[in-house]
């Protein structure tokens, strides 16, 4: 269907079929066919041209791609869609696409690496993501080490954190956690 739909762009519009190859891109992702998921995107993107369709819809298809070349290994490949899409998602405002363009910039991690990059775009996503999108918010905050503690990723400040720390809790109370010096 999708390559009836490429083919029929004078007929069905650039928008309709790039929309078509995307959600074929999609499926193929759900497989594990990364390339496939390449092949659909770039076939799109060079037979309709990244001018032809609305930024935020190419911006998903950079995401599409990049991530299956991040994950076979085409790293520059990957990064470059990735980065492109985080570019038009930060123009857009659009703090949804631009954590999950972030994500799929950090699909292939290098041990012992921190990538500026990725913490830049990670931090810029959390910065836009709005608090109703908390799945994405809590994978954008685990993939980002920059934050500096693990109770500012859940979003708690350190002041709240020092206050939560301090205050006796419940197995202190039930006699389960830690000794005080005067229970010796």
């Amino acid at each position: 269907m999708t390559s009836h739909l490429l083919e029929a762009i004078d007929v069905v519009g650039p928008e309709r079929a790039f929309r078509a190859a995307l959600d074929a891109a999609r499926h193929a992702a759900e497989t594990f066919a990364f390339e496939d998921v390449i092949a659909i995107v770039g076939r799109a993107t060079a037979m309709i041209g990244p001018a032809s369709v609305d930024r935020r819809l190419r911006a998903e298809g950079l995401v599409l791609a990049g991530e299956p070349h991040m994950r076979t290994g085409s790293n520059a490949e990957g990064r470059a869609a990735t980065v492109e899409a985080a570019a038009i998602a930060k123009s857009l405002a659009d703090g949804v696409l631009l954590a999950r363009a972030a994500l799929a910039s950090g699909a292939e991690i290098a041990v012992a690496h921190v990538d500026g990059t990725l913490m830049t775009l990670l931090g810029d996503a959390l910065e836009l993501l709005p608090e109703t999108e908390a799945a994405l918010r809590h994978r954008s905050s685990l993939a980002w080490p920059a934050r500096s503690s693990p109770m500012e990723r859940c979003g708690r400040s350190r002041a709240e954190a020092r206050s939560l720390v301090s205050r006796p809790s419940v197995l202190s109370k039930k006699g389960l956690g830690p000794r005080s010096s005067s229970s010796g």
